[in-house]
């Protein structure tokens, strides 16, 4: 799980960067460059997010945490 939460913290880092370095071109191609940054941000962070909450759920035996990754 812990390797899950690295992917989904890599696929917000990798967004992000986009987002910055693709920010200038924004303009040129009428805003349409900023969509795929702003969609692996947002997934990144969904993933990281219920990675998080299956770790620390498995790792307290806590039932409530673990089903809501389910």
């Amino acid at each position: 799980m812990v390797i899950v939460q690295l992917a989904g913290l890599g696929l917000v880092t990798l967004g992000a960067v986009a987002q910055v370095k693709f920010n200038e071109y924004s303009a040129f191609f009428g805003g349409e460059v900023n969509l795929p940054a702003i969609f692996l941000i947002v997934t990144g962070s969904v993933i990281f997010v219920i990675s998080f909450f299956g770790c620390v759920g498995a790792y307290k035996e806590n039932y409530c945490m673990v089903c809501t990754v389910s």
